[in-house]
């Protein structure tokens, strides 16, 4: 190989860190992998072969993994290079409703991250969410998920905008919570008492927000909350 083709492809070759939240087959042997990198923006690539039960890619392919390596820039859709785990977040992945609930997550992110746009707190919101599974907890989780990605993309909800059923105290706990959630990391936002019914109508106001902003309905929200209802 020429010192000139060396070059080249050392040149194309470029380095990635990111978490992987959607993943989809292309032809009959490749899968597209679409990642948020640390700086918050969508990197598409294609993973040659990662269909076909031998290749390592597809071991670590998985949405909600935490991946680093390389691809070849300078296609129509950059070309996986190589590709190592850093972490699998797989404690949410040892029950059905964590299963479900990081496709949940996921879904969300590939409606808010975009591509050549940078947003470093979008992976930042998403990785601690990650870190911090809980499933007891699961529902606030969620919740304060989506609150904080309403408000990265710039559609906090105002009070307002707070429909429920029950009015007085109950509405009065969940403003003040949006408003706690929105000014503390996410593990510190776990720690807020609410009753697992608070929980719920919070998880389902911010989702219903989501939705509407979308002008479409979440595909893993209904699994989601059927599966959450049955554990009750």
């Amino acid at each position: 190989m020429s010192d000139r083709i060396i070059t080249d492809y050392m040149r194309k070759t470029k380095n990635f860190e990111g978490i992987l939240f959607r993943l989809y087959n292309s032809g009959a042997a490749d899968k597209i992998a679409i990642i948020i990198n640390k700086s918050g923006s969508k990197l598409v690539l294609l993973a040659k072969g990662a269909k076909k039960s031998t290749s390592k890619k597809s071991s670590y392919l998985e949405i909600g993994n935490y991946i680093k390596g390389s691809y070849l820039d300078g296609y129509a859709v950059p070309i996986l290079n190589e590709v190592n785990i850093i972490s699998e977040f797989s404690v949410w992945k040892k029950s059905v409703t964590g299963a479900v609930a990081i496709q949940f997550l996921c879904e969300v992110m590939d409606k808010f991250c975009i591509e050549e746009h940078d947003d470093k707190q979008l992976f930042l919101t998403f990785e601690e969410t990650l870190k911090a599974f809980s499933e007891a907890r699961l529902k606030m989780l969620l919740a304060i998920f989506c609150l904080k990605i309403l408000d990265i993309s710039g559609h906090t909800p105002e009070t307002a905008q707070i429909e429920l059923e029950e009015t007085g105290n109950l509405s009065e706990r969940l403003i003040k919570t949006q408003k706690f959630i929105l000014k503390s990391p996410i593990e510190l936002a776990l720690k807020v008492n609410l009753t697992d019914q608070e929980q719920e109508k919070m998880l389902q106001l911010h989702v219903n927000l989501i939705e509407e902003i979308l002008e479409y309905p979440l595909k893993s929200k209904s699994i989601l909350f059927n599966i959450m209802k049955n554990k009750q």
